[in-house]
C-alpha cells in the first residue's frame, strides 16, 4: 500500500534473484533470513559456473564480440586458435562478467579483424602481470589513445584512423580521460 492511499492496488510481479552463495547454508549459519529464503525459493535454478559450461563459453564469446562490434570501434570477425584455446582453458572465477571484460580487453589491446592470444588479458593467457598491478581497461585505453596521438604528433584525425574510430569518438574518449 502506498503512503496516503486508502485502497489497495493489485499488481502482478515476478521477482528473479541470483546469488553465488548457498542460501540454505547461509540460513543455517544465521546470515540470511529463513522467511525471505522461503519466499524467494519458488522455482530454484542452479546454473553451473562458466568453467563447467565449455560449449556456452564460445557462444557467449561471440555474443559479446557482436555487441562490442556494434559500438563502432574495432570490428572483429575472427579469433585465432591459440586465443580460443586460452579462453577454453581458463577457469573463469568471475564467470560471465569476467568473460565480457576479457573480450573488451581484447578489443582495446589488439587491432585488426582477428583477436589474437596477445590481445587477451595476462591471466587468461596464463601469464602473471608484470609489476604486480593489473592495469584497468580504462588505463589500457588511455595508453592506446596517448600512443596514437604521440605517433601522429597530436593530429586527431590520423590517430582516430589508426585506432579505427571516428574523430568524434576519439574526442569523446579524450574528454572522458581528461586528455583534451
Amino acid at each position: 500500500m502506498t503512503v496516503g492511499v486508502v485502497s489497495g492496488r493489485e499488481v502482478d510481479v515476478r521477482l528473479i534473484s541470483a546469488s553465488n552463495k548457498d542460501l540454505g547454508q547461509k540460513v543455517r549459519e544465521g546470515c540470511f533470513r529463513e522467511d525471505l529464503s522461503c519466499r524467494l525459493r519458488v522455482v530454484r535454478l542452479r546454473l553451473p559456473p562458466l568453467r563447467d559450461r565449455g560449449r556456452d563459453l564460445e557462444a557467449l564469446f561471440w555474443h559479446f564480440v557482436s555487441e562490442i562490434n556494434q559500438e563502432g570501434g574495432r570490428r572483429v570477425e575472427g579469433v585465432t586458435q591459440a586465443a580460443m584455446q586460452a579462453l577454453r582453458s581458463y577457469h573463469w572465477p568471475g564467470n560471465v562478467r569476467e568473460l565480457r571484460s576479457a573480450v573488451e580487453c581484447a578489443f582495446v589491446m589488439g587491432d585488426g579483424p582477428v583477436i589474437d592470444l596477445a590481445d587477451l588479458p595476462p591471466e587468461v593467457r596464463s601469464e602473471r602481470p608484470v609489476g604486480g598491478r593489473v592495469p584497468s581497461l580504462t588505463d589500457i585505453e588511455r595508453q592506446r589513445l596517448l600512443a596514437a596521438l604521440a605517433k601522429h604528433r597530436g593530429r586527431k584525425g590520423a590517430a582516430a584512423a589508426e585506432l579505427g574510430i571516428s574523430r568524434s569518438t576519439l574526442w569523446r574518449k579524450l574528454y572522458a580521460h581528461r586528455l583534451r
